[in-house]
């Protein structure tokens, strides 16, 4: 028994360890929303998480295509998900905009600010740093806050 597991944890990467820590939190969060627990609105947190799941995907997909090479298959969800933590939820199109556009930014700079192949910033924390520092669009943890 101890040996079926062991070699269960072992084929499991600390990058899908983590997607699917923040998928679960994800959609609990989407789920309290859903009951009136937590006070954001379900639609804008979905809308959200749609538009940064896809505007990660297709700009990850695109930058490895330029750069030609494979892309790491969980980064792009991950960074996608923790978007989703910090940024507020796209409550009209300019805030959608925004956060397309942090997606954009995030999977951008994985590529453009690395060095021997290893992005150099965290390309969540990098998009929620430029977005905030322009005045874009602010960010706060709001999964660990008392909303």
């Amino acid at each position: 028994m101890l040996q079926s597991l062991d070699k269960s944890l072992n084929n499991l990467t600390m990058y899908r360890l983590v997607a699917y820590g923040l998928s679960g939190l994800a959609l609990l969060s989407l789920l309290l929303s859903a009951v009136g627990t937590l006070s954001l609105p379900l639609g804008g947190m979905a809308l959200s998480l749609a538009l940064l799941l896809a505007s990660c995907f297709g700009v990850n997909w695109l930058m490895a295509r330029a750069w030609q090479i494979s892309a790491n298959a969980e980064s792009w969800y991950i960074t996608a998900l923790i978007l989703f933590f910090i940024l507020p939820q796209a409550s009209d199109l300019k805030r959608a905009g925004f956060v397309l556009l942090a997606g954009a930014i995030a999977m951008v700079s994985k590529y453009l600010i690395a060095r021997h192949g290893k992005h150099i910033f965290n390309p969540a924390a990098f998009a929620a740093a430029v977005l905030s520092v322009s005045g874009l669009l602010g960010t706060t943890w709001w999964v660990g806050s008392s909303l």
